[in-house]
């Protein structure tokens, strides 16, 4: 069995997790109780770290995440969080939407607390930005956000640290964001994985993807949401665009060669940057549906999975404006590089438009 692990500190940032331990799978959001969250490990840059301090209290809680490591056996889990130097290895119950999961949490040994410490500023917002990305109670995010933070006199270590995450971690000015009422919270409930490791030489749509295969990892937590499921011979995935930031109202499609408004094509530079494909099962075990036709990033994140009817769509006559006459091209049409970043690629052009996909 792979080892299970609580993320509650600065593992709960994705980004530097997978950049520690390498590729890891979600299983679920939960909660210790009897145990409070303190910035009190010591470290080498004599700042405070996380850590976790057992009460016994069943009001206190510390909220994380549960990730299986399946690239790694215990031994080397261990080694890399920090066993024998100045953390220890407790397995503890983590309560779940699901259920009670056992899970091996990392709590520093009596020698390596310090309740003088502070974090620093840097590491205080990776956590706070990790809570915020698994989307873990708001309550418990301020309570994060309102700790005493101190800045680190390292410049070069704060840009060391902060630098490779600035998208995903950059901190707001103000805590009001969180409580936006205009902001919705969107989970991943599982990712897809695909052979389209770049973009490049991608289908377009999934009527130029035939027979390309690939699978879903659900969450744990989510497999009896699959009952039934099996039934169906095609469903439709609602995924998140992870490779596509910004937006612009004008965009050049593929199949086409003048600007078009954006919500006339399927460009995956939008203000909401979601995707939707129509896939073939082809088989369902245990939380890993099997399927195909798939013109998606490997490791794109699952927001959603319906059952396909036809029927439900029937609305009489179709009109598909511009796509029309060129809509049949998708079936050759690759992706390239306009699929990137607006940092990163697409051509502008003078009137404001950019280059994208259909």
């Amino acid at each position: 069995m792979k080892p299970l692990m609580f993320a509650y500190g600065s593992n709960l940032c994705l980004p530097r997790l997978i950049s520690r331990i390498g590729a890891v799978r979600f299983l679920a959001t939960g909660y210790l109780t009897g145990w409070c969250f303190r910035w009190n490990k010591t470290s080498s840059d004599g700042s405070g770290k996380g850590n976790l301090v057992e009460t016994g209290s069943s009001i206190d809680r510390v909220w994380g995440a549960v990730f299986e490591c399946p690239g790694l056996s215990l031994e080397e889990l261990d080694r890399i969080e920090g066993v024998g130097n100045g953390y220890l290895r407790r397995e503890l119950a983590v309560h779940t939407p699901g259920g009670t999961l056992q899970a091996g949490a990392y709590v520093a040994t009596p020698e390596s607390v310090d309740d003088r410490l502070s974090p620093y500023d840097w590491y205080q917002t990776i956590v706070v930005t990790g809570a915020r990305s698994l989307s873990l109670p708001l309550d418990y995010i301020l309570s994060l956000a309102a700790a005493p933070a101190i800045p680190d006199p390292d410049r070069h270590r704060w840009l060391a640290e902060m630098a490779p995450l600035a998208q995903a971690l950059a901190p707001p000015s103000t805590h009001t964001d969180l409580i936006d009422p205009d902001a919705l919270v969107l989970r991943r409930i599982g990712t897809i994985h695909t052979p389209f490791r770049a973009l490049e030489g991608m289908p377009i749509q999934p009527g130029g993807a035939r027979d390309i295969p690939g699978h879903i990892m659900l969450r744990a937590d989510l497999e009896p949401a699959l009952k039934d499921l099996a039934g169906f011979s095609h469903i439709e995935l609602l995924y998140y665009f992870h490779k596509s930031s910004g937006w612009k109202p004008l965009v050049i499609p593929f199949l086409d060669d003048v600007p078009r408004g954006l919500f006339a094509t399927r460009a995956p530079r939008r203000p909401n940057p979601i995707g939707h494909s129509i896939v073939r099962i082809d088989r369902i075990e245990g939380c890993r549906i099997d399927i195909r036709d798939v013109d998606i990033l490997d490791g794109t994140p699952l927001l959603d999975v319906k059952p396909h009817v036809p029927r439900f769509h029937e609305t009489g006559t179709i009109r598909c404006g511009w796509l029309e006459t060129v809509a049949d091209r998708c079936r050759e049409t690759r992706s390239d590089h306009r699929f990137l970043n607006l940092s990163d690629a697409g051509r502008e052009t003078n009137d404001g438009t950019s280059s994208e996909v259909l």
